[in-house]
């Protein structure tokens, strides 16, 4: 029986003994000489002697109980109030130009030679800020020190909550949802850091890399085996499927709003990079200058996929 049908049921049952109420007064008023019956009939006592309560208390009394017991039951199903200001009211600060066209974005982008050294990215290159895979929230504080700010995102399926620090922020996945947001419950891994994003100058990512560096050094430390301008793969067989890294460019001149992009906002240009076991895998958005403006090293899978 779900919540609903138990409070629709409760509420009836409510009424149903506020009636009896009034009917057992009424009655009470009719037969005011013979009091003591009456209430042996209706509370079905062995005898008048064994009577402890009138009727209209039992009654009200039941009524409390069920009013009680739904009130009870719907505050332990309640959304919980987030502990922290909504995700929402937190912008990433973007600096905003006038885009090249996509054909200028093209006659712009570089052939790589890769550098000596170079070599395939790997799941302990997926850093930020020195935080790795696995690392929690007192690791990171460890490393970091405190955040600066703290956001909740609450929705259907659950509760993701935002470590702001300068420059770069952490999600975790803290509560989930089994039944579209009518309950939540603690996320076996609310404590694992699921994902980190840069975006502001002096924070390290992978292998050192910074915003502010360039698309051509930053592709010159990975090797390539295939031409990127060709098939957007620079080397493995397929992006997300094995070792891999991959190049998308996009035309975002013709979006309603191009800095509005929930990720790498202005940025046209993205590389994928993959390692052997999937994960972390990262992502790195560069914009029409191909300057590098944001890193997402993605940890661990979302609940929901």
């Amino acid at each position: 029986m779900n919540i609903k049908t138990r409070k629709a049921i409760a509420w009836a049952v409510a009424a149903l003994a506020l009636v009896m109420v009034l009917c057992i007064g009424c009655t009470h008023k009719v037969n005011s000489g013979n009091e003591s019956a009456a209430s042996f009939v209706i509370t079905g006592a062995s005898s008048p002697q064994e009577l402890t309560e009138t009727p209209t208390s039992t009654a009200s009394t039941a009524i409390m109980s069920i009013i009680t017991e739904s009130t009870t039951e719907k505050s332990t199903v309640a959304k919980p109030t987030s502990q922290y200001p909504e995700w929402g009211a937190w912008k990433m600060p973007v600096k905003r130009h006038d885009l090249i066209s996509y054909d200028e974005l093209l006659a712009k982008m570089p052939a790589i030679t890769p550098n000596a050294n170079a070599s395939r990215f790997t799941a302990e290159d997926g850093t930020a800020g020195g935080v790795k895979d696995g690392d929690t929230i007192n690791s990171i504080k460890k490393k970091l020190g405190n955040p600066v700010a703290i956001y909740d995102d609450r929705n259907g399926e659950g509760l993701m909550r935002y470590y702001m620090y300068e420059g770069v922020y952490f999600s975790m996945f803290k509560e989930i949802s089994e039944d579209g947001g009518e309950t939540y419950h603690e996320y076996r891994e609310s404590d694992i850091v699921m994902a980190a994003v840069i975006y502001g100058e002096g924070i390290e990512g992978p292998r050192g890399i910074k915003i502010g560096d360039t698309f051509e050094s930053v592709m010159a430390m990975y090797p390539q085996d295939k031409d990127y301008l060709k098939n957007e793969m620079f080397y493995g067989k397929y992006a997300f499927s094995g070792p891999s890294g991959k190049v998308y460019v996009w035309d975002i001149t013709g979006y309603n709003d191009p800095f509005e992009k929930s990720e790498g906002p202005g940025c046209p240009v993205q590389v994928i990079l993959v390692p052997d076991d999937y994960r972390p895998f990262v992502k790195l958005f560069f914009d029409d200058n191909l300057i590098l403006r944001e890193m997402r090293i993605c940890y661990e899978n979302y609940p929901f996929g």
